[in-house]
């Protein structure tokens, strides 16, 4: 039986969630992972079998996301939330979420 590993930064993406979260509780010891060389791998069944458990309660969920980090994340996500309907209304649809415009601002 092969155990099926994903990254952190999918684990994060699949929880939504930021990685320094994910790597918070992998440190808390709230969510397993194992390391294979350099590489961090958390399965795929630990995840999906520990972390309802852990969110059943409200306290615990308010807990994760009260903090600077996560609060800057989800202000973030919302800015590019509201550009995005800008783009929307005036049909210019070519955002691209891989793309650094902070670095093309730089540049200038």
């Amino acid at each position: 039986m092969s155990v099926e590993y994903i990254t952190p930064s999918e684990a994060a993406r699949l929880l939504r969630v930021n990685e320094r979260t994910v790597r918070r509780w992998i440190r808390e010891g709230k969510l397993k992972a194992r390391r294979f060389g350099r590489l961090l791998r958390i399965p795929k069944s630990d995840l999906e079998a520990q972390l309802p458990a852990q969110w059943a309660s409200e306290e615990a969920f308010k807990k994760d996301w009260d903090n600077s980090v996560d609060a800057d994340y989800d202000k973030s996500q919302e800015r590019i939330a509201k550009q995005r309907q800008i783009l929307d209304l005036f049909g210019k649809i070519d955002y691209d979420p891989g793309y650094d415009y902070k670095a093309e601002r730089r540049k200038r």
